[in-house]
């Protein structure tokens, strides 16, 4: 083992990973230019030995502290002078950092504390700076023309002890800030290293590098993930290494590794996905496959990965924002993770979560894709639901294509664009184009699949949707979003009149979310439709509960239903029973398209009742009286001691809402003032009982007409704020 006195000069890109990421083979290049053309000159004129790359970066040893400040003055300088023509987004800065202390010396390699320090004062120098230790201004000061500003001791990651600091001024000043460019969105960042290989053929290394390159591309096509370059990842290969220390070097929150062993004529793959800061692994495989094609091996694996893992990560993120406070702390991506986590409940209050969540997230960057994309997939349900009108579809459409301009090549904008132009603008032509483009864009997400399965459903090309429905399926077989591909491959069967199949499909869409609207209805109508009609009414009883207010018309305005499937779906559910609702259709219309004739229709009147620490209950208001309180008569019963036993009562009276206070001791306030009698109560009135608000709300059916929400839908002008 050798030690001696050496300085160590570390140095890397700023924001490298970025750059590779945005365009991987200008970056590179540009790197290499300018590591040949002023880095390796200077090392070459003070005595320095680059000892590795570090992938975005390099490693130096000189034999005095001099040669190796003078070195680095004037490699920052020819730099300088190199990229002053470069845009300031794309333009490379080196930061560096020196250090002297005693180094444990290989042939390609040096260790101990001083390699450390220097790599961290690496990573607190300037862009286009240099930081030096105290034992380096020791060494230097008055001996070159360069001055220093004295940042005193300071605390530095994995070093016991505190550091002086001493910032390199050339020419007196410090490097001048390189101006902002376009603000980062936050993503989530993983690097995939370089597979093992323990089966001691050398041949299998080629394997193994193509599926890391593989895994890496394929990773990189999800937009929310922020993927290291494969260069940076590559520097770490045939080191053991500490995947602690590579989150931090690499600025990856999550690391995926593993080995590939092969045995006769079959080949083994594992793999491991840790999440660095806190060293917890959240995912691991094992594939064991047949080596008769390598090629049709190579993408098996690839796509069994990538689909297994990136759900996986997605749910470690959604925890990581639950993780923290809630409040302002908050940015719009931890507000849209935790938007994800509310819809993905799949219910009416985990809905309103979402949109309300969404709506903080969007207010603080209006132009977030994935938020945009999720809002537009939260109203679309909210309305097939029926918790929300109609009319929201504009606002689902005007998102979704938001998202597209924000982001052209993002393939869950695209896909969710294509399912509302096809569904609720009736535009089959331009949403095929969008699948295509997002089918292009990445096929590996299951997300994907499911928007482009509906899509192609909505536009008519069934078959092709059913192809895609399952594709989503292979890839996400579990997950609780798998309801909808199997809801949309119910409607498809029925389209086709595979009746049978259909009921099938939908009763695993119901048993994925037995909440869902949409999965009850493609159910009671395959099972009517099926001869099944004592089933398809139990199942209608069910979707009544959870939808008071369905018929055919609400089936038809939130469903945008353009295709013989809707047609067939809309047959099953008048054979079950389900009323018209105002729709009257037409006999001799091309393939049964529905006219719409409104007619009057009642108003839909709720009770929307919220305490701190409850769930919301929503109560529909009959010709019945409803009374709110502890009596035994109460038809909502609001259990606290602070609610007298008799309480309050609300009617409908004349087409009229209206509350009375049944002489409680503890009153019922509406605008912080008691009831006096009979009070008539409007729109978006709050009583307060107790601890209690209950919010009158009124949905006038009237307003759904789909001729208006047509008018609404292509007048609506995406870049106009006020259509969001």
């Amino acid at each position: 083992m050798t030690r001696r006195l050496a300085a160590i000069l570390a140095a890397d890109v700023a924001d490298y990973s970025r750059l590779m990421h945005e365009d991987e083979q200008a970056t590179h290049a540009r790197f290499t230019e300018i590591m040949n053309v002023a880095v390796v000159p200077a090392l070459a004129s003070h005595g320095g030995r680059a000892v590795k790359s570090t992938g975005d970066g390099f490693l130096a040893e000189f034999p005095s502290a001099v040669e190796a400040v003078q070195c680095a003055l004037q490699f920052q300088t020819a730099i300088g002078r190199i990229t002053a023509n470069d845009a300031d987004e794309r333009r490379l800065n080196f930061r560096v950092g020196i250090h002297i202390g005693e180094v444990i010396v290989e042939e390609h390699d040096i260790y101990g504390d001083g390699v450390n320090i220097a790599a961290r004062l690496e990573a607190l120098a300037d862009r286009g700076g240099i930081m030096v230790s105290e034992a380096v201004h020791e060494n230097v000061r008055g001996r070159l023309p360069c001055e220093f500003e004295d940042l005193g001791a300071q605390q530095v990651k994995n070093i016991a002890r505190p550091v002086h600091l001493f910032r390199a001024l050339a020419n007196g000043k410090p490097p001048p800030k390189a101006p902002a460019g376009p603000p980062l969105r936050k993503k989530t960042s993983i690097v995939v290293l370089p597979f093992q290989n323990l089966s001691g053929d050398p041949e299998q290394d080629y394997f193994a590098d193509g599926i890391v390159e593989d895994i890496t591309t394929a990773l990189s096509r999800f937009r929310s993930l922020f993927v290291i370059a494969r260069q940076s990842a590559f520097a770490y290969k045939g080191r053991a290494v500490d995947i602690r220390q590579v989150g931090r070097e690499l600025g990856a929150r999550y690391v995926v590794e593993g080995s590939l062993r092969k045995i006769g004529s079959r080949l083994r793959v594992t793999g491991q996905t840790i999440q660095t800061d806190t060293g917890a692994n959240i995912w691991a495989d094992r594939y064991d496959r047949d080596l008769s094609d390598v090629f049709a091996l190579q993408d098996e694996v690839t796509t069994s990965i990538v689909s297994a893992l990136v759900p996986i990560i997605q749910r470690a993120e959604i925890e990581h924002a639950r993780r923290k406070p809630t409040g302002s702390s908050l940015d719009a991506h931890d507000l849209y993770l935790c938007a994800l986590a509310a819809h993905a409940n799949l219910t009416r209050i985990g809905n309103r979560t979402a949109r309300e969540l969404l709506d903080r997230a969007l207010a603080l960057d209006p132009h977030f894709s994935p938020a945009l994309v999720l809002d537009a997939s939260c109203q679309a349900l909210a309305v097939a639901n029926g918790w929300l009108p109609a009319q929201c579809l504009i606002r689902a459409l005007h998102h979704a294509r938001l998202a597209v301009q924000t982001d052209p090549e993002d393939a869950e904008a695209l896909a969710a664009l294509a399912v509302r132009l096809a569904g609720i603008a009736g535009d089959a032509e331009e949403s095929l184009g969008l699948t295509d483009r997002a089918l292009a864009a990445n096929p590996h997400s299951a997300s994907v699949l499911r928007k482009c399965g509906l899509a192609r459903l909505h536009a008519g090309q069934t078959e092709a949707a059913i192809e895609l429905f399952e594709r989503s399926l292979r890839l996400s077989p579990t997950d609780p979003p798998a309801y909808a591909a199997w809801a949309g491959m119910a409607l498809a069967l029925l389209a086709l009149g595979r009746d049978a199949e259909a009921v099938a499909a939908a009763r695993r869409a119901v048993q994925f979310n037995p909440v869902s609207c949409d999965a009850l209805r493609v159910l009671t109508a395959s099972l009517a439709l099926a001869d099944r009609l004592h089933e398809a009414q139990a199942t209608l009883g069910r979707l009544l509960e959870l939808d008071p207010i369905c018929s055919i018309q609400t089936v038809r305005l939130g469903e945008a239903l353009h295709q013989k499937g809707g047609n067939r779906l809309l047959d099953g559910l008048r054979y079950a029973g389900l009323v018209l609702g105002g729709a009257s259709f037409g006999e001799d219309n091309e393939e049964g398209t529905i006219l719409l004739k409104p007619r009057h229709r009642e108003p839909r009147r709720t009770l929307l009742v919220t305490r701190p620490g409850e769930p919301d209950r929503e109560i529909l208001i009959a010709a019945i009286p409803l009374v709110l309180g502890r009596a035994p008569e109460s038809s909502i019963v609001l259990n606290d001691p602070k609610v007298s036993r008799a309480h309050c009562r609300i009617m409908v009276s004349d087409n009229e809402v209206t509350a009375i206070d049944l002489q409680s001791t503890n009153g019922t306030l509406i605008d912080r003032r008691p009831i006096a009698g009979v009070v008539r109560l409007a729109p978006g009135v709050v009583l307060e009982i107790g601890p209690y608000q209950v919010r009158y709300q009124h949905q006038d059916p009237q307003d759904d007409d789909r001729t208006a929400l047509s008018t609404a839908i292509n007048n609506d002008p995406v870049n106009d704020p006020a259509s969001s």
